[in-house]
């Protein structure tokens, strides 16, 4: 799906990065993998994370905007 950008995320730091380093719209986690309290406190970190613009990932989350434009249908 044209603008989309999951990330994989399996605990409370990989949520936040996947916000602040990867400019992710869409959390997954794994439904057997991941326990219902870690789930929660997962869910409260990526939702309150906010892009940072401006930092040594923005070329590559720039790249992968790049390259979904040059591929839309």
């Amino acid at each position: 799906v044209p603008g989309i950008y999951a990330a994989l995320c399996s605990d409370v730091y990989s949520a936040e990065r996947a916000v602040k380093s990867n400019n992710a719209n869409i959390m997954t986690m794994g439904a057997q993998t991941t326990g219902p309290i870690i789930a929660r406190e997962m869910v409260k970190t990526y939702l309150e994370a906010d892009w940072e613009p401006g930092t040594r990932s923005e070329p590559k989350v720039q790249a992968y905007v790049d390259y979904a434009k040059k591929h839309e249908a």
